[in-house]
């Protein structure tokens, strides 16, 4: 797809991402006046119940869409400058988002690892939708080499002179660790691996199968949040 092709993608998808959040903010502030009315009414056993359980379930479900949306749209956004200033944290949030429903569809449950993350939160200065589709795409790679049931976590840590990001396959000790094969679509994303300043490695952990992706801290602005 050409740069014209994405550019166009974007806006058409941050476009109606906006619009399907003011939607759901409708039916979030239409559930909350039904609920406060419902308070009004005189106690009635035989049907508050369910009716707090219907708004219930709509509420979840409103604020489980909101923030897909919020989510989707930001990764529309990415494509808005070639490039900018991240925010390593949040973006490896949004893309773990983004990705945990593909991993979910094959029982493999992908999370952010609290234990291993890099305090304070550092930015960097890079091309968002390039980075995005590189992490996405180490993602892929492990959920290729991972059974049903089986997590993978997202780690980060200053490693030397540049920032690691480690994609680990849990296995929950049922199996030996595996190396990965790493898909030929690699070949094709060297181009935005080199652009990025990015290198793709094997995890060199004994018990450990994965991938890293590292950044180069010469590519940050030196300033945390």
């Amino acid at each position: 797809m050409t740069d014209q092709g994405i550019n166009f993608f974007g806006k058409i998808t941050a476009s109606a991402t906006h619009e399907f959040i003011n939607i759901l903010a409708t039916i979030r502030e239409t559930s909350g006046l039904i609920e406060d009315l419902l308070s009004l009414r005189p106690v009635d056993d035989s049907g508050d119940e369910r009716f707090a359980g219907i708004l219930k379930k709509i509420k979840e479900q409103t604020e489980r869409g909101v923030s897909i949306c919020e989510k989707l749209n930001a990764f529309s956004h990415s494509i808005d400058e070639p490039r900018s200033r991240i925010l390593i944290g949040g973006l490896l949030d949004q893309v773990v988002f983004l990705m945990q429903g593909i991993c979910r569809l094959q029982r493999v449950y992908l999370i952010r690892d609290s234990a291993h993350q890099i305090e304070p939160p550092t930015a960097i200065i890079s091309n968002s939708f390039r980075l995005q589709l590189a992490l996405a795409s180490c993602i892929e790679t492990c959920l290729a080499g991972a059974l049903p049931e089986e997590r993978i976590r997202v780690q980060t840590e200053l490693a030397g002179e540049r920032i690691a990001i480690r994609f680990v396959i849990d296995t929950n000790g049922s199996r030996s660790p595996q190396k990965l094969e790493i898909p030929g679509r690699f070949g094709e994303l060297n181009p935005i691996l080199n652009d990025l300043e990015a290198q793709l490695t094997h995890l060199d952990k004994p018990g450990q199968s994965g991938l890293t992706l590292s950044l180069p801290i010469s590519s940050t602005d030196n300033t945390h949040e």
